[in-house]
């Protein structure tokens, strides 16, 4: 009676066991890579702006108007097309003053701002194009960590950069499976 319940109870052993034992040892290979493209940038972005004050939001406006009206002459006398610069900024403000002897804030005049986006696809025309803007009045700002690749990968043949990571991976990937398999 003995042998049959020694038998079953291996058995059972033996089932449970498996499981187990396949864990320590996976069906499936799993491989990653990763690759790198360096390149200089070939597009810079830059900021140019004019602020003025006056009595009245009006004066304050119109003075504002001419102000980067001359700015975008100047864009375009540089030969920057119309499509690579935009308004990103545009405000109108209430200026405060202190009155000590009631405490109040009352408006003491008006201060209108209007700020441009200019996209520059010749990198090498930063400096002088910042020389046109401060020369037409205005304060410049330029962002080093907007410039950038003109190749986004709208396009499948402006993925170069993409396509190579790409490659670079797969091949890391190809030679690590080659190295498990023997």
């Amino acid at each position: 009676m003995k042998k049959p319940a020694v038998l079953a109870a291996v058995f059972a052993t033996a089932l449970l066991a498996g499981p187990a034992l396949a864990d320590d040892f996976p069906s499936a290979i799993s491989v990653s890579g990763e690759a790198s493209v360096t390149a200089a940038p070939d597009l810079a972005q830059i900021d140019a702006g004019v602020a003025n004050d006056a009595k009245t939001a009006k004066e304050a406006s119109d003075a504002n108007n001419a102000a980067m009206g001359k700015v975008l002459l100047a864009l375009k006398g540089a030969g920057i097309a119309e499509k690579d610069y935009q308004t990103s900024r545009l405000s109108l403000q209430p200026q405060y003053g202190q009155n000590k002897s009631t405490g109040a804030s009352p408006v003491v005049g008006f201060r209108a701002s209007n700020r441009v986006t200019v996209k520059l696809r010749d990198v090498t025309k930063v400096a002088s194009i910042i020389d046109t803007l401060v020369s037409a009045g205005a304060n410049v700002r330029v962002h080093a960590g907007h410039r950038g690749r003109r190749d986004s990968c709208r396009r499948p043949s402006s993925c170069r950069w993409r396509l190579f990571g790409l490659r670079g991976a797969a091949s890391d990937a190809l030679d690590t499976h080659l190295q498990i398999i023997g």
